[in-house]
């Protein structure tokens, strides 16, 4: 019966997958924290200060190159010079 309700143009519907799943349950969550002035404001927040200390530790991870750099070229101009 099931390949005649095909034939037909009856389709049976494909039970959902997990990345479908995942998105409903993500955008309901979503719109709850949008709905939430509180949740939503901390999550700004929250995100704020992930986004300045990931752009601190980026930068403090290139002035050390850059000072590990400068002392690797001092040290090989003191030994050329003796």
């Amino acid at each position: 019966m099931y390949k005649f309700k095909e034939q037909r143009g009856h389709r049976v519907p494909e039970p959902p997958t997990a990345l479908e799943h995942f998105y409903e349950h993500f955008r309901e969550r979503l719109t709850d924290a949008i709905e939430d002035n509180q949740k939503l404001t901390a999550i700004c927040v929250g995100g704020a200060i992930l986004i300045v200390s990931i752009c601190l530790a980026f930068k403090a991870y290139r002035i050390r190159s850059e000072q590990q750099s400068t002392i690797s070229t001092s040290s090989r101009r003191a030994t050329n010079t003796q």
